[in-house]
């Protein structure tokens, strides 16, 4: 992460997703921007902010019909609010992410599985 420095990695994430909402980017791209300071914040303990990067991305997946990455930053966003004790959210999320999985890649894949294994 810009060898070791944290604190400028955010920054140019930061930096990076204002840019690609001025210019409109495609939502999977947001998408991205926000899983991925989002998982930076997270791997740094920060999990309520990470949270906020997660519930971005749900929200820009969400609306533009992103499926398979909605599935993905709920199954983050769950962890993320698991952390913050936020139990009843992370279920949700969590169950949510669980549909979508079973309805993408069926139960028998290693997405669903997984999932499945943090519910359990």
């Amino acid at each position: 992460v810009l060898n070791g420095n944290v604190h400028l990695a955010k920054s140019k994430l930061r930096q990076a997703i204002k840019l690609a909402e001025n210019a409109k980017a495609p939502a999977q791209d947001l998408c991205l921007l926000y899983g991925k300071l989002g998982n930076l914040c997270r791997d740094q303990g920060s999990f309520a902010e990470a949270a906020d990067y997660y519930e971005n991305a749900v929200n820009t997946a969400r609306s533009a019909g992103l499926n398979a990455e909605l599935a993905e930053y709920l199954d983050y966003l769950a962890l993320c609010r698991l952390e913050t004790g936020a139990l009843d959210q992370a279920l949700a999320n969590g169950n949510e992410s669980l549909k979508l999985k079973l309805s993408l890649y069926g139960e028998n894949h290693f997405f669903t599985s997984n999932i499945l294994q943090k519910l359990g």
